[in-house]
């Protein structure tokens, strides 16, 4: 469950965003010391470097895919234990790597005296040159992709925060902290017209997904609201996809976007990866398990109690049953249940099929790609109810294992949600690494548990060189706000979510 943040607060940390003036030059180094942070100039120093590509597109404001390299990430913060172990593991992974990301870390506001007990340790060198704490106006900062997205000018490199809808509308003031805090552009949510029709999860940042050819695929449970701001603001287009059958419904636990390293100059320097059902299904009756418990999914962990308990079927003991190729011989109730989980898996592995050839179709138009790899990754889906027909925005189907497609991405690190199920790992790990990235593993059941991904706990702000001969001032987007929206590309309708589908 995702819950809602925010009271208004004017805590913002003054160690982490000194004022840099626009016209201020500096050598290399004197950049490299004053950037440290989530200052909006943070990469400009390495604007001149050939491993920086040149910003996509004409001149506007942009959403970069994981092709690009990351400049800074934000990372949410919860005081559940496999969090902040998460935190500190990704930190010390990070200070082995010259070419890091700074990193933002948002603190609640009734968790600076933990944090700063759990973290002091990163006020000091090494440490200290690339870690961030900003204090943010809210209970509650796990969820930051959640709660916005962030644009880089191709004419500037400046990054603008996109504010998105979030469950309580009249608090939710962290992405306006954030953008304060970091001096970084701002773009406000749009008014919705009625109380009943503020959006769910589908206007949310994981369900706004920027791949390669200066694209966006959203699923198609964004309200035509958050759409039109994302046209008038962005100088992208955007396809939708049907993902209005999941919970939480978004883009970016069905498909993703990763770089592949040592890519023959004639090939695409990317994949996309996406959720497999079918192979996972084929992958546990692979395991051949024995006699006892068979688990895809992880134990609930310490901290339990912030876990909230929702009524769903419990298709968990067909995983034993299907491993063993004896559902058809077990009672009837359990091989109703078994048959309606395979049922269920069939038609989510249509819909996605079809996702993936719309989008695969779309990027090798934009990219001249004659052929674009596409990476299937395991991941079972578990509808809330036994239906009549599946593949409904009233599915509510979450993944029962932790979900490989909702990766992050940081340069060549990989972070992966650690798999427990042997068969699925080995193939998460074979095929993750073909690709030449390295992979860090972690616990990923608290975010699991809450139907939601370690990517949401994040958000990338990637790099890009302005485009040449455009110049170096804050980019104006050019567009109308009366402007109609561009055509979009849409496998299903764009539908206002009911009230009744938020946590």
């Amino acid at each position: 469950m995702r819950k809602s943040i925010l009271a208004l607060s004017c805590a913002v940390s003054l160690s982490a965003c000194s004022l840099i003036g626009k016209n201020n030059v500096a050598t290399d180094s004197e950049y490299d010391e004053a950037f440290a942070g989530c200052r909006n100039y943070f990469f400009q120093s390495k604007w001149r470097s050939e491993k920086v590509p040149v910003c996509p597109g004409s001149e506007g404001l942009v959403l970069l895919p994981p092709t690009f390299p990351p400049g800074l990430i934000f990372l949410g913060y919860s005081p559940q234990p496999s969090h902040v172990q998460f935190l500190r593991e990704l930190i010390e992974k990070l200070v082995e790597d010259e070419s890091r990301p700074q990193v933002a870390i948002l603190v609640p506001r009734l968790e600076n005296s933990e944090v700063y007990r759990l973290f002091n340790k990163f006020l000091e060198p090494p440490y200290a040159d690339f870690v961030r704490f900003i204090p943010v106006p809210t209970d509650e900062a796990l969820w930051v992709q959640d709660y916005f997205e962030v644009a880089v000018s191709n004419s500037t490199g400046r990054g603008t925060i996109f504010d998105l809808p979030h469950v309580s509308r009249d608090e939710d003031s962290t992405p306006a902290a954030v953008a304060l805090s970091c001096q970084m552009g701002y773009v406000a949510q749009e008014s919705l017209p009625k109380s009943k029709d503020y959006p769910g999860h589908g206007d949310f940042g994981g369900n706004i997904a920027p791949f390669p050819g200066n694209l966006i695929v959203a699923g198609n449970n964004l309200t035509a609201t958050t759409q039109k701001v994302l046209d008038v603001n962005l100088a992208q287009d955007l396809m939708t996809v049907n993902t209005a059958w999941g919970d939480p419904g978004m883009v970016n636990e069905i498909f993703g976007v990763l770089r592949v390293r040592a890519q023959p100059a004639d090939q695409c320097d990317f994949a996309i990866t996406h959720a497999a059902p079918r192979l996972a299904l084929e992958l546990i009756k692979a395991s051949k398990s024995g006699s006892g418990e068979f688990q895809i999914s992880p134990p609930i962990p310490e901290g339990k109690d912030a876990i909230p308990v929702v009524q769903r079927d419990d298709f968990s003991p067909c995983m034993e049953l299907i491993a063993q190729d004896k559902v058809a011989s077990a009672p009837a109730k359990t091989r109703k249940l078994c048959e309606e989980l395979l049922k269920a898996n069939e038609t989510y592995a249509q819909i996605i099929d079809e996702g993936l050839t719309a989008i695969t179709e779309e990027v090798k138009k934009r990219t001249n790609c004659a052929e674009i790899k596409t990476v299937p990754l395991p991941l079972v889906f578990a509808p809330e109810r036994i239906k009549a027909k599946y593949g409904q925005w009233d599915d509510h189907a979450v993944n029962l294992n932790p979900n490989p497609v909702n990766s992050i991405p940081v340069g060549p690190l990989l972070v992966v949600p650690r798999q427990i199920l042997p068969t699925f790992h080995d193939d998460v790990e074979r095929k993750l690494k073909s690709l030449g990235l390295d992979l860090h593993y972690i616990d990923g059941s608290f975010v699991h548990y809450l139907k939601g991904g370690i990517q949401s706990t994040s958000s990338v702000v990637r790099m890009c060189r302005p485009q040449p001969g455009t110049p170096n001032q804050e980019a104006k987007v050019e567009r109308s706000p009366n402007k109609s929206p561009k055509p979009v590309r849409a496998q299903g309708t764009v539908r206002l979510p009911a009230q009744s589908e938020q946590d």
